[in-house]
């Protein structure tokens, strides 16, 4: 499943893409649950 919300600019930032060419349109969780 999808997160519903993130900070774009902050997302932009710590992937360093810069947010005009390059941007976060979408995040999901991936791996496995711990036990």
């Amino acid at each position: 499943c999808a997160i519903a919300a993130y900070s774009q600019k902050k997302m932009d930032e710590f992937l360093g893409v810069d947010g005009e060419e390059e941007f976060t349109i979408y995040l999901a969780p991936v791996g496995k649950i711990a036990e």
